[in-house]
Parts: C-alpha cells; structure tokens; sequence
C-alpha cells in the first residue's frame, strides 16, 4: 500500500468541548457514515468516559485506512470519490441514538 493521499477530516464536530466526530464530504461522490464507540459510557450513558483502543478506536482508523486505499486504487471504484462522516457513540444508546439522527439529517443536506 503506498499512500499518495491520506485522509484529513475537513471538520471536526464539537458541541460542548466534546469531539463528537471528524467527516470529509468536500468533492465526494458518496459519503460513508460511521457509528464506533470511540469512548466508553460514563453517568449511566449520559456522557462519555475514556478512550476505547481496540473496540472504537481501532475500528474507525480502519474505516478510515479503507476509504484510503479506495481512494487512491485507481482500479478500484474508478472515477468515485468516498467522503467519510464518523461518530463517536461513547458507547451509549442514548448518544448512539442522538449521533445517527444528526447523521442522517445532515447527510440528507448534502447536494
């Protein structure tokens, strides 16, 4: 794999000094969403806690490591440019729920 172009979220989404996602839609032709429980629960689901390494952590660079070879294979998906928008669940059902809602309202804003 040689990485010519490596993905860079063109906006981090923050409300209240919390990052709650990163996406790059600019110039895609489709946008990949992406639900991982990037923090553990904290207060009962209320907010979030630490960091998941291996349960969400890893799994959103791997999505992100598979939109980058898509992205740079020419032979792959040619002509097709994959955008990302990826939420963390602070594994949470309740703030699961909330980031899923959001994402698809604001994927429904896109042109």
């Amino acid at each position: 794999y040689d990485r010519k172009e490596v993905s860079q979220p063109a906006d981090v989404i923050e409300t209240n000094g919390r990052i709650r996602g990163v996406r790059d839609r600019d110039g895609s032709d489709f946008v990949l969403g992406g639900l991982f429980p990037v923090h553990s629960d904290a207060d009962g689901g209320a907010s979030c806690g630490p960091i998941r390494q291996e349960r969400g952590l890893e799994r959103m660079e791997a999505m992100l490591y598979t939109i980058d070879l898509v992205n740079n294979d020419s032979t792959l998906l040619p002509g097709i440019k994959l955008g990302f928008d990826i939420r963390d669940t602070c594994n949470s059902e309740n703030i699961g729920l909330d980031e899923s809602i959001d994402l698809v309202i604001t994927g429904s804003q896109l042109e």
